[in-house]
């Protein structure tokens, strides 16, 4: 019993502290790249090119279908609140391992967003990819410059995947 609580007790440590930990390399990475005296729109560049320079595509859970970890969150926080953990808590495990799908992608893009306080939506629906007859669950984003609305598919603009490997393809973005 004693051993039990002990090794829950470590495991919840261990994950308060990864999240502290974390949560600074998200806060550096945006200190790093935002710069409150630029536009918004040329933040949302840096943001994006930071995000496609240092993020790969995760081709292994991709094919496998595997979903992210278990994260501990209060389930008694209203869904907004419950959300935010969430994105912080999927774009700290994008930032440590360096590796994204589509809802990391998207969610990493949401989080430097916030901290930039550049307005952001975080989408998911269904693509039609250009090789295959197929629809597939994915997710993008939608930023507000310039009180104007503009979509944005950060993982599309990173690469593609290619008999079981990524391949570097980084489409360019220039200011709104």
């Amino acid at each position: 019993m004693k051993r039990s609580i002990f090794i829950i007790c470590l495991l919840v440590f261990s994950q308060l502290q990864g999240q502290t930990g974390t949560e600074s390399q998200l806060l550096l990475i945006s200190k790093k790249i935002v710069n409150q005296n630029q536009s918004d729109s040329l933040n949302l560049v840096s943001i994006f090119n930071w995000i496609t320079d240092n993020i790969e595509y995760d081709v292994k859970t991709y094919q496998q279908n595997l979903d992210y970890p278990y994260f501990i969150i209060d389930p008694n926080l209203d869904s907004a609140s419950y959300m935010k953990v969430y994105n912080s808590k999927v774009s700290e495990m994008v930032i440590r391992t360096k590796k994204a799908i589509c809802d990391g992608y998207s969610r990493l893009f949401l989080s430097l967003c916030e901290l930039a306080k550049i307005q952001c939506k975080y989408i998911t629906g269904k693509v039609r990819f250009p090789l295959r007859d197929e629809l597939a669950e994915h997710a993008w984003n939608a930023v507000l410059i310039n009180n104007q609305w503009y979509l944005l598919d950060i993982t599309w603009a990173s690469g593609y995947v290619s008999r079981n490997s990524f391949v570097e393809k980084r489409k360019t973005f220039s200011s709104i």
